[in-house]
């Protein structure tokens, strides 16, 4: 595939994903504004149901998606029917069983009533989100991204314009309804526009081949999403619904922030499974981390500036009683600099089968992220502080990771520290800018607007030094006579 192709079909893909967050901050708007913040808290746990419940594949679908490519480039497509036929019903019958305890968790008589219907409403969310898990993971190996982007877009409008008038007429059952009714068009669509094949029924052993290989990723992924969704949990169990669902628009924002980085990867990561055998190793690692990871240490600071600067008036602006998530936003949204850094990391270990090896990595940020968070809320910091601790958890992860893979490249010391060193340049300039920024100018406007021209500047001199940054503007080319 040409570079231009992929550049292209990585915008797309981006941008739909990135649409996808914008109608969920336009959600994230709309909620607050009819909802109070123990409802906006009780939706955000409920959600960590199908969080994880998306795991109970058992690394099949991993796989599965790293497979598919190798087989449609050998031709074996009654070996590929077969494997999608296995993974289909072998990864059918973990979800049920996660359905059914959301339900039978549902009839406990103490339960309050919109608690039970939010567990019930998680039931078939489980289920549906199986199948559209599913469908989604064939359209990534065969690189459908299209539909994807298709599907991300019905999802997103159908959350919009059904989520509105559901949520002012129904408040928290608008809200679960709203939810189900878009899971279930996302659905119906991938349904109609890719038609699932199938060969014979499914193979118990050939099942366990593909757990086998996929479980190294699998146990990453779950310690991965224990990082990120493990202040949700400390939250609800230290401060409660109501700090959660302050709390949950830090969330949205840093959410929204990381989208273009986990894009990125999920179509950079197939291309790299196709590339190992086939390209040298420099070219690789340059094309494939070090290309993508320079460019998101420039390049995210960018995006996270209004959110890091103009969260406070903004929300005083728009969602007065949200005030209090101003300050866990901005934290959050600089801290999560690093975790965007770590996505692009992960492709490479998945690439070198080192996801296990990894994995102290992953705990260490984990057990700092947990004592961290506790430590703080018990000196009275609250959601900052369990922000702050995410945040700093974000940046011995994305250092573990480095100093990790930087052990196994095949560059010498000297050309992997210019490497490291374009890396290190942005984080080490603009990190100590933000609270420059913020204590020696007042209007937070200018503040974001000095941080975005210094940036701009920083991007344009570095990329003169680094040819693998792309710098923001391409000098223009002269004619050939």
């Amino acid at each position: 595939m040409s570079e231009n192709s992929l550049v292209s079909r990585l915008a797309r893909y981006a941008a739909g994903q990135l649409f996808q967050r914008i109608i969920r901050l336009a959600n994230a708007y709309i909620k607050p504004r009819f909802l109070d913040p123990v409802q906006i808290g009780l939706w955000n746990g409920l959600n960590l149901i199908p969080t994880y419940a998306a795991f109970s594949h058992l690394g099949a679908l991993q796989t599965l998606r790293l497979r598919i490519p190798e087989l449609l480039a050998e031709g074996r497509e009654e070996e590929r029917l077969r494997l999608q036929t296995t993974a289909y019903w072998g990864t059918l019958y973990p979800s049920l069983l996660i359905a059914l305890g959301a339900f039978l968790a549902g009839l406990f008589p103490t339960l309050e009533e919109i608690i039970r219907h939010g567990l019930w409403t998680m039931a078939i969310a489980v289920l549906m989100g199986w199948y559209t898990q599913y469908q989604l993971t064939l359209c990534k190996g065969e690189q459908l991204f299209e539909i994807i982007t298709r599907s991300n877009y019905i999802g997103s409008w159908s959350t919009l314009l059904l989520g509105l008038p559901a949520i002012v007429l129904l408040g928290m059952e608008g809200v679960y309804l709203s939810f189900l009714a878009s899971q279930l068009l996302t659905l119906l669509y991938l349904r109609r526009v890719h038609p699932l094949h199938h060969r014979g029924g499914p193979s118990r052993s050939l099942f366990f081949s593909l757990v086998k290989e996929g479980w190294p990723l699998l146990l990453f992924g779950i310690a991965l999403t224990l990082i990120t969704t493990l202040d949700r949990f400390i939250i609800l169990a230290k401060l409660g619904t109501e700090a959660l669902g302050f709390y949950a628009l830090a969330l949205t924002a840093s959410g929204f922030l990381l989208q273009i980085p986990m894009a990125t990867r999920e179509i950079l990561e197939p291309q790299l499974m196709a590339m190992l055998a086939k390209h040298p190793p420099t070219r690789i690692w340059d094309e494939h981390y070090y290309r993508p990871l320079i460019n998101t240490a420039f390049y995210y600071p960018l995006i996270a500036a209004p959110v890091i600067f103009l969260a406070e008036p903004v929300l005083a602006l728009i969602l007065p009683k949200f005030t209090p998530s101003a300050t866990s936003a901005a934290i959050l949204a600089a801290g999560s600099w690093f975790l965007a850094l770590s996505f692009v990391s992960r492709g490479m270990l998945g690439a070198l089968r080192l996801q296990l090896r990894a994995l102290p990595i992953l705990f260490a940020a984990l057990l700092c992220h947990a004592s961290l968070s506790l430590f703080l809320i018990d000196r009275g910091l609250g959601i900052e502080g369990v922000a702050l601790s995410a945040s700093l958890a974000f940046a011995l992860l994305f250092l573990g990771l480095t100093f990790f893979l930087g052990r196994r490249t095949p560059f010498n010391r000297r050309e992997e520290a210019r490497r490291l060193l374009a890396i290190g340049v942005a984080p080490l300039v603009t990190l100590p800018a933000i609270p420059l920024a913020k204590g020696y100018l007042a209007s937070p406007w200018l503040q974001a607007a000095l941080y975005t021209a210094g940036l701009v500047l920083l991007i344009q001199i570095s990329s003169r030094f680094s040819p693998l940054l792309k710098p923001l503007r391409q000098p223009a080319r002269k004619n050939l006579p």
